[in-house]
C-alpha cells in the first residue's frame, strides 16, 4: 500500500483500523514499520524513474526543465532592458537622466 503512495491514514482505513491503532502496530512491530518504509522508498523510486525517463525522452519538455531545476540547479531569470526609440539609449548618462526627471 505504501508503494502505491498511500499515507498512514489511508492504509489504516483500508485495513479497517484507526490511524492510532495503525501507528501503534508500526511502533510495536519493527517488521511492519520496515515494510512501510520500504514501500514508500519503492514508490519514490518508481516515480523517479518515470520522471527521469520523461525528462530524457525529449517528449516532455516541462519534465526536462523540472529535472534540471531540481537536480542541476538551473533557474529561470528575467532580464528587462528599457531602450528609447529604435533601440537607442534613453539617456546618455545617469546625470542626464536625473536632470530630465527633475525637470518633469
Amino acid at each position: 500500500m505504501a508503494a502505491a503512495g498511500l499515507n498512514n491514514d489511508q492504509m489504516a482505513s483500508l485495513l479497517g483500523m484507526g490511524k492510532a491503532v495503525f501507528d501503534r502496530r508500526m511502533a510495536e512491530m519493527p517488521d511492519v514499520k520496515e515494510a512501510v518504509a520500504k514501500g514508500r522508498s519503492q514508490a519514490i523510486y518508481n516515480v523517479g524513474v518515470s520522471a527521469y525517463q520523461q525528462a530524457i525522452s525529449g517528449k516532455v519538455p516541462a519534465m526536462t526543465m523540472f529535472y534540471l531545476k531540481c537536480r542541476a540547479g538551473w533557474k529561470e531569470t528575467a532580464v528587462t532592458e528599457i531602450t528609447g526609440k529604435d533601440g537607442e539609449a534613453l539617456f546618455s548618462s545617469f546625470t542626464d537622466m536625473v536632470k530630465k526627471i527633475s525637470n518633469e
